[in-house]
This record gives structure tokens, C-alpha cells and sequence, in this order.
């Protein structure tokens, strides 16, 4: 059963599957954060990747289940995979590490902007008129 309404128009493919675009990222997280959590050398480095693999799993897990059903939550929560980078960014990760961080934000970014009317409909108004007894 899906949970739109009557009123709603079809999904189109891009928008029906852009959760795809965020499985290599939520893997991509989980592995780099297994990698540096075994870090010899500090042990801030078990706590980021400790987080970060937490991170993963946990939005892995909403993406798989409400984002793909198009519950409006689920899509600011996904924000999340945006905001994950800040701090790979600004911890000054290794230079050969930003093209992967590049690719990562333009996944997220692409799997956020592509079902954006999905989630945030052009015409609340009319469509609350409608949906009105």
C-alpha cells in the first residue's frame, strides 16, 4: 500500500529510484569508517569512524525504509548525507580521499534535488482545496 494520496501524480523514474544514489554513499561511509577506525595512531580516530560507521547504518536503514515510500520526513533526514562530509572535509582528509568526498556530494546532493517535487509539491494549496471535505 503507499501511502500518497489520490491526488498525488505518478512518480517518475528518477524520482521513484533516487535512493539508489544514496547506497554507494551510506557504503562508501561505513567502509571509511571501519578503515580509520583501526587507526594505530590516535585514538580520535576510533571514535570518527566508530561514528561514522553508526552514521551509515543508521541512515542505510531510512533510506531503505521511509525515503523509499516518500515519507516527507525521511527526506530532510537525508539531508544528514550532506552534512556528514563537513567534517571529512574539515578534518583535513588526504588529498587523494577529495575526489571520492566529491563524488559523494554529488550522489547526495542528486538523490536529495531529484525527488525535491515529490517531497515539497509546487501546489499545497490547491491540492489541500481538493483533498477537503
Amino acid at each position: 500500500m503507499t501511502d500518497k494520496p489520490h491526488w498525488a501524480p505518478p512518480q517518475k523514474g528518477y524520482q521513484k529510484f533516487a535512493w539508489v544514489l544514496f547506497l554507494p554513499c551510506d557504503v562508501f561511509y561505513a567502509v571509511f569508517g571501519v578503515l580509520i577506525m583501526f587507526h594505530p595512531i590516535e585514538e580520535f580516530f576510533f571514535a570518527l569512524g566508530t561514528f561514522l560507521l553508526v552514521s551509515a547504518l543508521s541512515m542505510l536503514i531510512v533510506v531503505l525504509g521511509s525515503f523509499r515510500r516518500g515519507k516527507k520526513w525521511a527526506w530532510y533526514a537525508s539531508w544528514y548525507h550532506v552534512y556528514l562530509l563537513v567534517p571529512l572535509f574539515g578534518l583535513g582528509a588526504p588529498y587523494y580521499w577529495f575526489s571520492a568526498f566529491a563524488v559523494l556530494a554529488f550522489l547526495s546532493l542528486l538523490g536529495l534535488l531529484l525527488p525535491y517535487r515529490e517531497f515539497i509539491p509546487k501546489n499545497t494549496q490547491t491540492q489541500i482545496q481538493d483533498y477537503a471535505p
